[in-house]
């Protein structure tokens, strides 16, 4: 049920999909098994998986890692238009 809320999450930017593996690492303290780094859906299947104490905290990292992408996508948008969206 989880895996559907986190798939898009994943696909939103390889950035993120990246991220996903560093993030369950520092969780978790073990490697991601090369099977879950294969795809976004091996990787979203694997955070559910977890345990849902680790689970809830990745979520909350992966929320926070997109919002810091969108953030830096905003500022690099309004620099490349000197500030102005129209």
């Amino acid at each position: 049920m989880v895996i559907a809320a986190i798939l898009p999450l994943l696909q939103f930017a390889p950035a993120l999909f990246e991220g996903a593996r560093a993030i369950i690492s520092a969780v978790t303290g073990e490697d991601v098994p090369p099977d879950a780094v294969q795809s976004e859906a091996a990787m979203a299947a694997h955070i559910e998986a977890l345990d849902p104490g680790q689970r809830a905290v990745v979520l909350r990292e992966l929320f926070a890692l997109k919002a810091q992408l969108q953030a830096q996508d905003t500022s690099r948008f309004l620099a490349l238009s000197e500030g102005s969206v129209e």
